[in-house]
């Protein structure tokens, strides 16, 4: 392991490590970017982080579909050298030291906008709700599967709880704007009637609105969206087959929800 990166996660109270890791977004690719970020603050000086050249990393979209254009290729293989590596290296130590368990991780969400009780109208009733309850036992599912995979203690599988993240996703972001009192729903086109919006349709609105800020609307955007990996689509429609749901892929996936619940909301 990493030198820099034990002296870190020992000196950062096990309470914070997510927040961190979902709250730092300088390790993150900027879109259009033609170098890694650098910070000698930021997560990213705790590891190797390697320069992209598109020619000589050709080979790290070839379980990728052909890209819109040269930006979104830079993003990806910027993601994928920098973004990836700190995320997946960070939780595999966080489970597999014991220093996540489900108390420590319940008690993460339950202190941002994601595990606490709000009210939900109704049918003109206040009704409370918390989010997390709804998304709880996927992230459970992941901590354990990862727990199996890396403590050789049984055969890990990984489609149920990636499935049940990337769907329930769009449910928060969409909870999110609700929060913020943001519609999101639109008049369709074709039918001419009021539908909720597509998840795509919703991170733009999150761009257009600033609900997110910019390296966080890229990265969701990259993860969920046909400009990148486009998660939704594939899971929702059945294309991935078993060897694409990975652990890396389901580290990815979790930081996200992590990422999202990091959000904070400006002082009343």
């Amino acid at each position: 392991m990493n030198e820099r990166f034990i002296k870190w996660i020992s000196a950062v109270p096990p309470e914070a490590r997510l927040v961190v890791l979902g709250g730092d977004n300088s390790f993150l690719p900027r879109f259009g970017a033609s170098a890694a970020v650098h910070s000698s603050r930021s997560l990213t000086s705790l590891f190797t982080v390697y320069q992209f050249d598109k020619n000589q990393n050709s080979k790290l979209l070839k379980d990728r579909a052909k890209p819109k254009n040269d930006a979104d290729t830079t993003y990806h293989a910027q993601f994928q050298l920098t973004a990836k590596q700190i995320i997946v290296t960070i939780m595999h130590e966080l489970i597999k030291s014991r220093l996540l368990p489900v108390e420590k991780m319940d008690e993460h969400f339950k202190n941002n906008w994601i595990g606490i009780i709000h009210q939900a109208e109704t049918d003109g009733k206040s009704t409370p709700i918390c989010f997390y309850d709804y998304i709880r036992p996927a992230l459970i599912h992941y901590l354990e599967q990862v727990t199996k995979s890396l403590t050789n203690s049984g055969e890990a599988n990984f489609i149920m709880c990636i499935d049940a993240m990337v769907i329930r996703l769009k449910f928060l972001l969409r909870s999110l704007f609700k929060l913020k009192e943001i519609s999101t729903t639109t008049i369709d086109t074709a039918s001419n009637e009021l539908r909720e919006l597509y998840l795509p349709e919703l991170l733009e609105r999150s761009k257009e609105l600033k609900v997110l800020a910019d390296q966080e609307y890229q990265v969701l955007n990259y993860l969920y969206t046909k400009s990148g990996l486009d998660l939704r689509n594939n899971i929702a429609h059945g294309y991935f087959d078993k060897k694409s749901y990975t652990i890396e892929l389901a580290d990815i996936v979790f930081w996200s929800i992590v990422k999202l619940g990091e959000h904070l909301f400006p002082a009343p």
